[in-house]
């Protein structure tokens, strides 16, 4: 798996540092830690809201909103195709 995302939260602390002398961490808002699946290791997880109908206990139509979250095959920076790690 590429490196992609701690080489540009590197180069973003240190384009800022100068400007933001405080900076403690720097990261990615939606980034994930899968576990288990084809692909494994920190990426980025890209919200996706859904909105659908449901209906009620009482025969009324309800809308409801789940967010998902899509995670790519590919790195988003560099393209290399993001897979399960080979244990070793």
């Amino acid at each position: 798996m590429c490196n992609c995302m701690k080489e540009i939260e590197d180069r973003v602390k240190e384009k800022y540092s100068l400007k933001l002398p405080g900076i403690n961490s720097v990261g990615f808002a939606n980034k994930s830690i899968i576990l288990e699946g084809t692909v494994q290791g920190t990426v980025l997880a890209q919200p996706i809201h859904v909105e659908y109908m449901v209906i009620g206990k009482f025969g009324r139509q309800r809308t409801r909103t789940k967010t998902l979250n899509m995670i790519p095959s590919y790195c988003p920076f560099c393209g290399e195709k993001l897979k399960k790690e080979e244990a070793t």
